[in-house]
């Protein structure tokens, strides 16, 4: 217990580190005192409210009269309702302890989620982050729980009990240091062994866990494919074999945890025999009744204290899980003195780039030199895999290179303020667009909270997202479910575009931006960017398969395999003739198929 107890210490001791965090982890420490003090004074008070008894059956065997036996009475409900008063601070308090943990917990794990980076996001999957988050946290709470309100309670009940046998019979406190002692060796020989169960069991755990996750955030494509029924058992047999499996694990755990059963059947026997044999001969009634009494008490707590650790057991892994994340320092973070350049224009350098990502043996990008001046236009384009997209994370820093430079306004962006990079200076719209459970106005604010709400309606016109959403009930203030499911593909890609054109970012990434819009809808679009594109107010970089989107670039780059293979405007690259050109050209060709 006392190593769980290290490392739920450290656990909050990483938490304080977040930001904002001390305050409440203060909070909880102090709420955490108040509590075990009152645990202290309600333990005290119980242990005390049973001395009265041995007056109480003393006084019936002397026949001390009514009105003894009525004050020793008066005592013990006096003592009792003490109890309860200390009992019902000490449970308010603990109801303050949960919930502030709870916040802690499920708050700064999800922060500390949002600030890794793209390469952790990568490695561990959507099911994997809810179960480390949302699943663990119960266990947490539950070892939490264990320690605070079992554990802690059991040993000082233990505690103090072993100082009263030892005023009124030294012999019976120390056959419960024998009890104790041996009960305590039996259960340390057999913890590598519980320890490995619940390991085990929290892995199986673990991914029941996210397998139902993913059937929850899967089943419309799983009902698109009408698979629903053999999905269904698949789970339902997957979830079989994890029962089969834990029956045998718990057959084994339950011979581990009956062995130190044998040392309390021993030392009840024991107990009572030595009762026997010390008050044979029939006096001392109450002491005999106290005595057993208390004796018990230990050999039940004792009892108590298996599923306390059966708690703790299956708690510390996910005690671990969420230490080792919040113990992850991210490769991409805010540096050391960051800088903001005094003239941001966004003018963009690239100078012998390489990238590889983790895990791969062929590098992405090879050598890349490239040069942006600002307020230009730049077309990416090329084949699937060619690099495009890695060039675009590298300029909004998801990633660092693997060698080489990539440098805006004259600062090399493992220098450059990371929060002004991503909040002021690149705007970018996904092909893969992420909206949030929220209205439409605030979507398109999410990168400025507070924007004038005329502003907003501003760039959902220019995004040509305002002629739909005057259509709704609600206008702006429609709440478009989760990840915009309300949503066409189209609608959702205008409001991302609305977002974007709503900071007005130095320099502004459409990554396939009008790939989910229809014909008519991507003619306005078209019609935006061309508009951005001639207001030179940002520098404008376009990934695009489709012709029309590359025209009016002043450069166009054909990438393939990591490399620049080609790179001018699109009427040089057309007179050039090469990998360009047949791209040009295959995309005529179906056309006019």
């Amino acid at each position: 217990m006392l190593g769980v107890a290290r490392k739920l210490f450290r656990l909050f001791g990483l938490i304080r580190q977040l930001p904002e965090a001390e305050p409440f982890v203060d909070r909880l420490r102090r709420a955490s005192r108040t509590t075990l003090l009152w645990l202290l004074i309600t333990e005290l008070l119980e242990i005390i409210q049973i001395y009265p008894l041995k007056f109480f059956i003393d006084g019936i065997a002397d026949g001390r009269g009514s009105n003894y036996l009525a004050g020793v009475v008066v005592v013990m409900f006096g003592v009792d309702v003490f109890v309860r008063i200390a009992a019902n601070f000490m449970h308010r308090a603990r109801h303050r302890i949960d919930f502030q943990q709870y916040i802690l917990l499920l708050g700064y794990g999800h922060t500390k989620q949002m600030t890794m980076d793209v390469a952790w996001h990568m490695e561990h999957g959507t099911n994997e982050k809810e179960s480390l988050i949302g699943k663990n946290l119960e266990k947490i709470d539950n070892l939490v729980s264990g320690i605070l309100y079992q554990g802690i309670p059991l040993t000082i009940r233990v505690t103090l009990t072993f100082i009263v046998l030892a005023i009124i019979g030294p012999i019976f406190c120390l056959l419960a240091v024998l009890c104790v002692g041996g009960f305590v060796i039996v259960t340390g020989i057999n913890r590598p062994k519980i320890r490995a169960l619940a390991q085990d069991f929290h892995v199986d755990w673990r991914e029941m866990n996210e397998r139902g996750t993913e059937l929850s955030t899967k089943a419309r494509s799983i009902k698109q494919f009408g698979i629903e029924a053999a999905v269904a058992k698949e789970y339902r047999h997957f979830l079989e074999s994890c029962y089969q499996k834990d029956v045998s694990r718990n057959a084994m755990w339950r011979r581990i945890q009956r062995r130190p059963e044998y040392v309390l059947m021993t030392a009840f026997i024991a107990m009572y025999g030595l009762l026997a044999y010390v008050f044979s001969d029939g006096s001392q009634i109450g002491t005999v009744v106290l005595t057993s009494t208390w004796v018990a008490r230990i050999f039940i707590n004792l009892y108590q204290f298996r599923e306390v650790q059966r708690n703790i057991d299956e708690g510390t892994s996910a005690l671990d899980d969420y230490i080792d994340l919040l113990s992850t320092t991210p490769d991409i973070r805010q540096p050391d003195g960051p800088i903001i350049p005094p003239h941001p224009s966004g003018q963009i350098s690239l100078q012998q780039v390489s990238f590889c990502y983790p895990g791969n043996h062929e590098p992405t990008l090879v050598d890349l030199d490239l040069v942006i001046e600002a307020h230009t236009t730049v077309a990416l384009v090329g084949p699937s895999g060619g690099g495009k997209s890695t060039v675009v994370s590298l300029l909004t820093r998801e990633v660092d290179p693997t060698s080489g430079q990539v440098i805006i306004d004259g600062v090399n962006l493992r220098s450059y303020d990371y929060d002004y990079l991503r909040q002021k200076t690149v705007g970018i719209v996904a092909q893969d667009v992420q909206l949030m459970d929220m209205s439409l106005a605030d979507n398109i604010r999410l990168g400025w909270r507070h924007a004038p709400m005329e502003l907003v309606q501003q760039a959902a016109e220019r995004a040509y997202a305002d002629n739909f959403i005057t259509k709704l009930a609600d206008g702006y203030d429609t709440r478009i479910g989760e990840n915009g499911v309300r949503l066409s593909g189209g609608q959702k890609q205008r409001i991302a575009i609305a977002r974007a054109l709503l900071r007005r970012p130095k320099i502004l990434i459409l990554d396939e931006a009008t790939s989910a819009l229809d014909a008519h809808s991507q003619r306005h679009i078209q019609a935006t960017v061309d508009r951005e594109i001639a207001a030179r107010e940002s520098t404008v970089i376009v990934i695009a398969h489709r012709l029309s989107t590359v025209r009016s670039a002043d450069v166009v780059v054909y990438m393939e395999d990591g490399r620049i293979v080609e790179r001018g405007s699109h009427d040089e690259l057309m007179e050039l003739d090469g990998h360009y050109a047949a791209m040009v050209k295959a995309e005529i060709g179906q056309h006019l198929d």
